[in-house]
Parts: structure tokens; C-alpha cells; sequence
């Protein structure tokens, strides 16, 4: 009663089952934190209002930002502008539990765009989503080629269709037709589907050899120009053609596309005009 401790109360609590949790919680932690320090992919996280909470280390090395550069900023701050309503619409739809994977292009911290492929899911307090965390995966180089083939298709769709020239393209080793234009079943007088049946190129020239040759110097040469060819259509009549062609890969296999023209008319007209000077010449 003077105020010293005569006795001491307590209670005691078994903590093995709480402590073995926590030390698997900071294994698990550690884990994961590893994991995200060598991904190829950056994890991230946002809160419900757009703000950036998380960003692993190898943003760095994609995107040149440190992730102290990222955190606390919003994410329509590195979304390229064209994207930032698809994005913003999508981060609803993700906080909505709606789960698919977005591309969108974000700006690199040396001012270019990459084009970036996410995967993400809501976070949740309760029932509440508090925010969002995903994956980031680079697919530039990827959509820069799909991008550069479609552009490289509508070229070829709109030179392939036009109705002056005689388009097909061929496969250099069976030397079988894959495609040709409507202006090619008209000039050589088959239909579609006996060219692409099993017809080869050999069966439009009467000039065999020489079109092998031709075909094969295109293949080192690139580009080629044949200023005359004797070809022969359906009907066996055999006429002149121009062609300007050249090599290429698809899908995995090395084809030729080739473009012919008839110049009968031409030669006829060289022809003609040969014999006027010949006449000339005699008089």
C-alpha cells in the first residue's frame, strides 16, 4: 500500500499458431517480392480513384521509369491520349468485376509509346473494390508488325484487285498457284479453281526454261522485269506478255507474285513498224 507492486496479474496466450502464420505470411511476402523483381512483366497496382499504388522494378527497364517515379501519380498520366477513354472505361469494368485483358499504349519515359497488353482483377475491402492490380506486358514489337502486315495488305488488297493487271502469286518451290486476281482468270481464259486446283506456271508459258531461270534469279535478285514472255491461255492461243515480279515470305514458305500484261498490241505495232522502216530502207 505504499505503493509498491505486491502483486502481478497477467494471462498467457499460446502464439505458435499466429506466429507460424506470420513468419509464412513474410516468407510469402518475400516470395512474391522476389517474383516481381524479376518478371519480365511489371505488376501494378491503382486505387479506386485512378491513383498508382505499386509498380514492380522491371518498369525500368521497359519503360524507364523507376517505380518512386510512378507511385502516387495517376495512370492517365502515361496513357497515351488516344487510349485514355478505352482505359478509363476499362479500370471501371475492372472494378465491376468485368476480367478480360485491354492493349493500349503508354508513354515511355523517353516521351515514345508502347503499345502494352494488361491483364488485371479488382482489389477488394469487404465488398467494397478499393482499387485494381495486374499485369503489364509489352507487346510493341508485336503490334508494330501486325500493324505493318495490315498496312502492307491494303496495299496489296488494292493493287491485287485492280483489274489492269494480271496478278498471281505462286509458290517458288511446287511452283503452284496460291492466288490470282479476277484480271488474271480473264487474260489466261481458266477459272479460279482449276488455277489454284494444281495448276503450276508451267502451265501458262510455252517458254519453261526460261521461266524457271527467271524465277529463281528473282530469288537473289529481288524485283525482276521480263520485258517479253510467250504464255498461252486456255484455248492454246499463245500471245506476248510484259511481267514485273518478286519474292517474298509467307506464311513460312517462299512465294513470288507476278504481274503480267498482254502486249500483243505492242508488238504488234514494233512488228508493223519494223516493216514500214524495212520497206523505207528498200525504196
Amino acid at each position: 500500500f505504499d505503493g509498491r507492486a505486491e502483486r502481478l496479474f497477467g494471462s498467457l496466450q499460446d502464439i505458435t499458431e499466429h506466429k507460424r502464420s506470420v513468419d509464412e505470411l513474410l516468407r510469402s511476402n518475400e516470395k512474391y517480392r522476389e517474383l516481381a523483381e524479376n518478371l519480365n512483366d511489371v505488376l501494378y497496382a491503382v486505387d479506386a480513384d485512378g491513383t498508382i499504388t505499386y509498380v514492380s522494378p522491371p518498369v525500368k527497364s521497359v519503360f524507364g521509369y523507376t517505380p518512386g517515379e510512378l507511385v502516387g501519380k495517376h495512370f492517365a498520366h502515361i496513357i497515351h491520349p488516344e487510349d485514355l477513354d478505352t482505359v478509363r472505361l476499362a479500370f471501371a469494368e475492372v472494378l465491376q468485376g468485368r476480367l478480360y485483358p485491354r492493349e493500349y499504349r503508354i508513354r515511355t519515359k523517353s516521351g515514345e509509346y508502347r503499345w502494352i497488353r494488361t491483364s488485371s482483377r479488382p482489389i477488394h475491402e469487404g465488398e467494397q473494390p478499393i482499387g485494381l492490380q495486374g499485369v503489364i506486358t509489352d507487346i510493341n514489337d508485336r503490334k508494330l508488325a501486325e500493324e505493318a502486315l495490315q498496312e502492307s495488305e491494303e496495299k496489296y488488297r488494292r493493287i491485287f484487285e485492280n483489274e489492269l493487271m494480271a496478278i498471281c502469286i505462286f509458290d517458288l518451290e511446287t511452283f503452284r498457284f496460291i492466288d490470282v486476281n479476277d484480271a488474271y482468270v480473264t487474260l489466261y481464259g481458266y477459272s479460279r479453281v482449276e488455277l489454284l486446283a494444281n495448276m503450276t506456271i508451267h502451265d501458262i508459258t510455252v517458254e519453261h526454261q526460261a521461266s524457271y531461270q527467271a524465277s529463281q534469279k528473282a530469288r537473289v535478285d529481288g524485283t525482276i522485269y521480263i520485258s517479253l514472255r510467250y504464255h498461252k491461255k486456255k484455248s492454246g492461243k499463245v500471245f506476248p506478255v510484259e511481267i514485273v515480279g518478286g519474292p517474298y515470305r509467307f506464311k513460312g514458305r517462299s512465294v513470288m507474285f507476278a504481274m503480267a500484261r498482254d502486249i500483243s498490241a505492242r508488238i504488234k505495232a514494233e512488228e508493223e513498224m519494223s516493216l514500214f522502216k524495212a520497206i523505207i530502207e528498200k525504196s
